[in-house]
């Protein structure tokens, strides 16, 4: 949980998050670490979209 204090992304029980860095360490994801709540509804295909659009945003 320290390292989401660091963000300053408020830790929730029970809902997984998802940081994705860049190169440098920037956190590129801050505004959707709350979207994996609804991980075991994804498809594999939705999980492969969601990495793929933060490589090319």
């Amino acid at each position: 949980m320290q390292l989401m204090e660091e963000f300053g992304i408020p830790s929730a029980e029970g809902i997984p998050r998802v940081l994705v860095f860049d190169k440098r360490m920037n956190l590129i994801n801050n505004s959707n670490t709350t979207e994996w709540r609804t991980a075991r509804e994804r498809s594999s295909q939705e999980i492969f979209d969601f990495f793929q659009n933060m490589t090319t945003n």
